[in-house]
């Protein structure tokens, strides 16, 4: 039988036990506006040599873990509350839900943070990783629909034939896209035509001996972040905003990015940024001042709320 890459699904479901791989999935587990899915084997492959000549014998497979990559579309649910795939995904980004707002926290899993069984369906063959933790960049370009591209890291644990979901092609509601948005920084609201936002979360794997699934590992973990914003703003006059000068003295200023689609906002947000390393720039004869904001005292946040 030959396999569609087209006929593909993507299912996240939140470990009951970190590091134990869920086995049942439903619809309900689907991340629909999920695209571009990427599944990478990282298998430990140990040579061995034989000693009487030049041969060798088969590998064995040491260390088994996997990576999961997949863009999902910024969407509300058209309630002003935060959608199922956030609930889901973001939680195992190191951000914790408070109602229908998500920040970053500085701790391990447990009561806030989750880890994730994640599989893949390929037209009738399924592919599991689990006790997996990723990081995302959220990426905005004028006009355009706004995504998430998220990297999943975590135990490999099978590939097996397994039957498709039962799926409704539900495309409601439609993804936000970079318009129609109110960015401040401070008390300057400039003007940009992309907006990249890398979390930037160190993931690693719990090496282990424990376990039942052969993997070498526990379960992933967030153990340290660096959050970058990238803008492009048009140029201003110094005496507007003196982007050179608050990059030099290190100032701190708050950063709010409001997306409004009259149905549901969706407010990105961090209480403290300090600009780095402006350059002049080019778009389209306009002159830009390209920079980036690093985000300060792990203070970052997606919320969202009803128009």
């Amino acid at each position: 039988m030959v396999l569609l890459k087209r006929q593909a699904q993507i299912v996240a479901k939140v470990e009951s036990t970190s590091g134990t791989a869920e086995t049942s999935f439903a619809a309900a587990n689907l991340i629909v506006n999920a695209f571009d899915p990427v599944f990478t084997t990282v298998w430990e492959q140990v040579d061995r040599m034989q000693l009487n000549g030049f041969g060798r014998f088969a590998d064995m497979v040491g260390t088994r873990s996997a990576t999961a990559t997949f863009r999902v579309e910024l969407t509300g649910d058209a309630l002003g509350t935060s959608p199922v795939w956030a609930e889901t995904l973001l939680p195992a980004c190191g951000m914790k839900q408070t109602g229908d707002a998500f920040t970053t926290v500085s701790e391990p899993v447990g009561t806030n943070l989750k880890t994730l069984t994640i599989a893949f369906y390929e037209n009738g063959r399924q592919k599991v990783l689990a006790g997996a933790m990723g990081t995302f960049v959220l990426n905005g370009e004028a006009g355009k629909v706004l995504s998430i591209d998220f990297t999943f890291s975590g135990k490999y644990i099978q590939t097996t034939d397994v039957a498709m979901i039962v799926q409704t092609q539900d495309d409601a509601p439609k993804p936000f896209r970079f318009a129609n948005a109110v960015m401040t920084m401070g008390a300057w609201s400039p003007c940009v035509a992309t907006m990249g936002i890398d979390i930037g979360n160190a993931v690693i794997l719990r090496e282990c001996q424990s376990g039942t699934d052969g993997s070498g590992y526990a379960a992933a973990l967030v153990t340290d972040r660096t959050t970058i914003i990238t803008v492009n703003p048009e140029a201003v006059l110094v005496a507007t905003n003196d982007t050179y000068a608050q990059a030099l003295a290190g100032t701190e200023t708050a950063f709010s990015c409001v997306l409004d689609d009259t149905v549901d906002i969706i407010t990105i947000a961090a209480g403290a940024v300090a600009k780095v390393s402006p350059q002049s720039g080019d778009r389209n004869g306009v002159v830009t001042d390209d920079f980036t904001l690093k985000v300060l005292n792990d203070s970052f946040s997606i919320t969202w709320s009803a128009s």
